[in-house]
């Protein structure tokens, strides 16, 4: 399985799935209904199977399924406030640099040199990409891929969940795992439960939080656990590439921005760091 880091080509992605929602979002409500009643109808089937009656057998999927979603906002809500989103940034000088010595070395391709802003500082740093991260321990220390931390020339700054923008010094990088320990001044910060990956189950039910885009922060997706164990070749566009070994599979939508961020159960305990996405399903 080959998969890429996230590129910004997913904006455009993204963009034109919010623009057909407003067009199909009528149709995919009627179909909604339709598979609601359908989920509903089917507990005759239950019902002729348990000899219970058709209306108990009703009742009791109506609960089951409003569980179900009580189970997922309520861990949400309670593993949010410790996801963080991590920023790049570099200064406007190097960001131009950086694009000159890009169009130097690729004839074929030379992108536009990024012009400073006239009255801004050369100096002044600026975004330039970023993930998702969490909090391990209320003094500070925030978990994140080492792939988002990997440049030794960028600063980095975490974003709370309630947008508090706080300075963040890269304490260990990780190559082999993919993951990166940042710092963070203070304390008393909400930490995320960690949970034992080695008891995950195939079809169990997950949920990803992470900074899509770079530019939503906690957006969140659910899925399943679709494989576990998998060997992966991480690449991005600049043709780095790294085999990760026995990653989790899951078909909860990740988007880019959301490497570093958190994997969690019902339970609302991590069990993976959403790291790279494949192109091949």
């Amino acid at each position: 399985m080959e998969s890429k880091r996230p590129s910004g080509i997913h904006q455009t992605v993204l963009v034109v799935a919010v623009a057909l929602a407003a067009v199909f979002g009528s149709v995919f409500g009627a179909a909604g209904a339709v598979l609601m009643t359908g989920a509903i109808n089917g507990t005759d089937l239950v019902a002729r199977l348990t000899g219970m009656p058709a209306e108990v057998a009703t009742d009791r999927r109506i609960v089951q399924m409003i569980e179900e979603e009580g189970a997922s906002i309520s861990v949400v809500d309670r593993v949010a406030p410790s996801v963080v989103s991590v920023m790049i940034l570099k200064t406007w000088k190097a960001v131009r640099e950086e694009e000159a010595n890009d169009e130097f070395f690729s004839p074929l391709y030379a992108p536009p040199i990024a012009d400073v802003p006239p009255g801004t500082d050369p100096n002044e740093l600026v975004e330039v990409g970023g993930g998702s991260g969490f909090f391990m321990s209320s003094d500070g220390y925030v978990v994140t891929n080492r792939h988002v931390v990997s440049d030794l020339d960028a600063t980095y700054t975490v974003v709370t969940n309630d947008g508090v923008e706080l300075p963040a010094t890269v304490v260990a990088r990780d190559p082999f795992l993919d993951i990166a320990i940042l710092d963070v001044a203070g304390d008393n910060y909400p930490v995320a439960v960690l949970g034992d990956s080695e008891r995950i189950r195939i079809g169990q039910t997950v949920i990803a939080i992470g900074n899509t885009l770079s530019e939503y922060r906690n957006t969140v997706t659910k899925g399943v656990i679709s494989g576990i164990n998998r060997s992966v070749t991480a690449g991005d566009e600049y043709g780095s590439d790294e085999v990760i070994e026995r990653a989790i599979q899951t078909d909860a939508a990740i988007n880019p921005g959301n490497s570093g961020g958190p994997l969690i159960n019902l339970l609302g305990e991590v069990v993976g760091i959403n790291t790279a996405i494949s192109y091949d399903g």
